[in-house]
């Protein structure tokens, strides 16, 4: 039996549910690291009933009873489930009435919860598209205004962690650090455009992006067409090249895009 104390909704109090009860997945947490709260992990299970359309918009959604039967938690963390996922745009609540599901353009997509899901349900497929689609918008105008405005310090970095990515890059059991250089880098560029509202969204979008981020499944050969890829970027930045910094940041996104798009299967 699943058991939670009114006072706790710690995972690590959890027995093995008896097959009467709803499974409670890990979720992927921004760190990595740690096992996602329950009412998270309850949460993750009830938005895949949404995402995949066995709830329609304006449908009434399980009532905080409902989720103490199914799952045999507390009505604290029911609560605190109901709670997120209303806070990420997926249900309506009406205290003291019904919960209601909301149509798909009010879910927020750029959160854990949601992001698990459409990964659960593969789905994400339309999500890293519009993501691209985005970057694309902001990101080869970052390049250049760091080629532009960068000071030689922050050239210096950039050009270390395009170094470091060809390295990485040359072993396919690096492909995580590898990820992780290449969101340093950006990261980087944003910062170094001296474009505050750019720093800002720059680090919001990837801490957002946790979730989809862990999905890019990149070959060896693809690991190192990336790394020269932002070689390429930086060399141009280096130079101050703020055109050829644009070029570059843009021809990289396209590929990258093709790329990890293309490792989705065909989405129904």
């Amino acid at each position: 039996m699943v058991e939670s104390t009114p006072t706790s909704d710690s995972s690590a109090a959890i027995a093995a549910p008896v097959s009467t009860r709803g499974q409670l997945p890990e979720l992927v947490a921004p760190d990595g690291l740690r096992e996602a709260r329950l009412h998270e992990r309850a949460a993750v299970v009830l938005a895949c009933d949404v995402i995949a359309g066995r709830l329609g918009p304006g449908d009434q959604f399980p009532s905080a009873e409902e989720i103490v039967e199914r799952f045999g938690v507390s009505r604290t963390v029911a609560r605190e489930t109901l709670q997120t996922l209303s806070m990420v745009g997926l249900v309506r609540v009406h205290h003291g009435k019904r919960t209601d599901v909301r149509p798909p353009e009010d879910w927020n997509v750029l959160t854990p919860v949601v992001q698990e899901a459409l990964r659960r349900e593969g789905r994400l497929q339309p999500l890293w598209h519009d993501l691209y689609e985005f970057r694309l918008l902001v990101e080869p105008t970052g390049a250049a205004w760091m080629a532009e405005r960068g000071s030689d310090r922050e050239l210096a970095q950039i050009s270390a962690l395009a170094a470091e990515m060809r390295v990485l890059a040359e072993d396919a059991g690096n492909a995580s650090r590898v990820l992780a250089a290449d969101q340093a880098f950006h990261r980087l560029i944003a910062q170094a455009s001296s474009n505050i509202v750019l720093a800002v969204v720059s680090r919001s979008f990837w801490e957002d992006v946790s979730v989809v981020w862990l999905e890019s499944q990149l070959s060896a050969e693809e690991l190192q067409d990336v790394a020269e890829q932002h070689t390429r970027i930086a060399e141009a930045i280096v130079r101050r090249d703020a055109s050829g910094a644009a070029q570059a940041m843009e021809a990289h996104l396209n590929a990258a895009s093709t790329m990890d798009i293309g490792h989705f299967p065909t989405e129904p």
